[in-house]
């Protein structure tokens, strides 16, 4: 199920001298997007550990509304992934575009900063969220 984890305004602060969005304002976004998901689901630690395939559509420009979402695609035995989508909405013409997605990775750490279980972690009404998954046995 796609969650809706930020929506926003693109602010002056948050464009490169070519008068665009910058794209580590972009992918920062999808990256709290994507933490926001894995609170939804777990209870603890997990840290960003890969993005997959994250190419740029269309610009993004001062003024624009932009939402990201988040959807859980597979569980691993530590870890967990996410397809983060990031879309915007035109401040003047109203026209819709998806910006970027991409595959986030992130894998559940315990105190010491050490992979561990993620099952043991999942929150109860985590099935939510998971329903349908590609449930993995190796570590991952």
């Amino acid at each position: 199920m796609r969650y809706l984890a930020i929506r926003d305004r693109v602010y002056p602060t948050d464009l490169n001298p070519n008068g665009t969005a910058f794209g580590g304002f972009i992918m920062s976004q999808m990256d709290k997007a994507a933490s926001i998901m894995v609170e939804e689901v777990i209870v603890g630690k997990a840290v960003t550990v890969f993005v997959d395939k994250l190419h740029f559509n269309y610009p993004l420009h001062n003024g624009d509304i932009y939402s990201v979402y988040a959807e859980v695609v597979k569980l691993g035995h530590t870890s967990i992934t996410m397809h983060i989508t990031f879309e915007s909405k035109c401040g003047l013409s109203k026209v819709c575009y998806n910006i970027c997605d991409a595959n986030f990775v992130f894998v559940a750490i315990n105190d010491k900063g050490k992979p561990i279980s993620i099952k043991a972690l999942l929150r109860p009404d985590a099935h939510q969220w998971l329903e349908g998954l590609e449930h993995e046995t190796a570590d991952t």
